[in-house]
């Protein structure tokens, strides 16, 4: 149940690979840190903005310093759920007026097609390292997604874990992060990726092949409980409830293997966060700019919201 509920809690801030996946069927390494110099002047400022972090409210935030327009801070949930994807006047009017908008990556055609090729192993026989047992579990459910079993079997595990992870409505081609793609290029909004498609999957290609399977089993095992998890993480989600996020998230660890979860914790969200950090500096300094990154980057002591108080800018919640 543990394991599952953090997938869940990934599945509100991780980009859409399984997105992918759907489409089909019907770090290398991690991001690169901040450079020295921001990463110097975020810890000289870091102990006044750790006291900030609490447990704070607000999805979208007006981020502003002197000298240059304010930019924005959207915490997204990839999911295609009305509540989540009818958006609020406030965002709308955000969507409306910037120059440009910043995702976690470039969701184009190509791209995604790139994507689902990384996510598979021509020939594989993901049969053969999960067991029979434990993969005709798998099938119960990839039946319901309406993904063959010819295509299964060339899954490399972890893609595997996250295509179950999300309820079977989830429809990729509607959710947020998609919908705030189509948004910037419908309306002539300047664009930009804070990641690159190998350095997301990377945080997963660099689990061990042990370490791939056990995820992939756990998922399995927590199935029953995952559509009762995936409520709770969007009732936190729909209350601008970061703390709760947070709570959620570190409760899921409790009980995982410590050498599994910790470095796969440290690089989906910490060294993730530095990286974006980095790349968000040119739009910050731009201004009148959105950046939208999963809602679980922008709390804590290592979140985004403490990261630019360190650096100078004040934060400060919109909804």
């Amino acid at each position: 149940m543990m394991l599952i509920r953090m997938l869940v809690a990934y599945a509100i801030r991780l980009s859409l690979l399984v997105s992918v996946i759907f489409g089909l069927s019907q770090t290398v390494a991690s991001p690169s840190v901040a450079s020295e110099a921001i990463a110097n002047e975020v810890a000289a400022n870091q102990v006044a903005a750790n006291q900030e972090t609490g447990n704070e409210t607000g999805i979208l935030w007006r981020i502003e310093k002197a000298g240059v327009a304010p930019s924005f801070l959207l915490g997204t949930a990839h999911v295609s759920d009305p509540r989540i994807t009818n958006f609020k006047q406030e965002l709308n009017q955000v969507l409306g007026s910037v120059d440009s908008i910043s995702l976690e990556i470039d969701l184009d055609p190509a791209n995604q097609m790139r994507m689902a090729g990384m996510m598979m192993v021509p020939g594989g026989r993901l049969e053969d390292q999960l067991g029979q047992a434990y993969f005709e579990k798998l099938m119960v459910e990839m039946n319901t997604l309406q993904v063959p079993a010819e295509m299964v079997q060339m899954f490399k595990p972890w893609a595997a874990a996250l295509a179950i992870s999300l309820p079977a409505n989830h429809n990729a081609s509607q959710a947020m992060d998609v919908l705030i793609y189509q948004f910037a290029h419908a309306n002539g909004k300047a664009f930009h990726a804070l990641e690159t498609i190998e350095e997301q999957i990377g945080v997963f290609e660099n689990l061990t092949p042990a370490h791939q399977i056990t995820f992939l089993q756990l998922t399995i095992d927590s199935l029953s409980v995952r559509d009762t998890l995936y409520e709770e993480v969007l009732d936190a989600y729909l209350a601008s409830d970061l703390g709760l996020l947070m709570m959620i998230n570190e409760e899921s660890m409790i009980m995982a293997p410590p050498d599994f979860v910790e470095p796969l914790m440290y690089a989906l969200v910490d060294l993730r966060n530095l990286g974006m950090l980095q790349r968000m500096q040119p739009r910050l300094a731009e201004g009148n700019a959105l950046v939208a990154v999963g809602a679980l980057h922008l709390p804590g002591e290592q979140g985004l919201l403490a990261l630019l108080r360190g650096q100078g800018f004040k934060v400060s919640a919109i909804y």
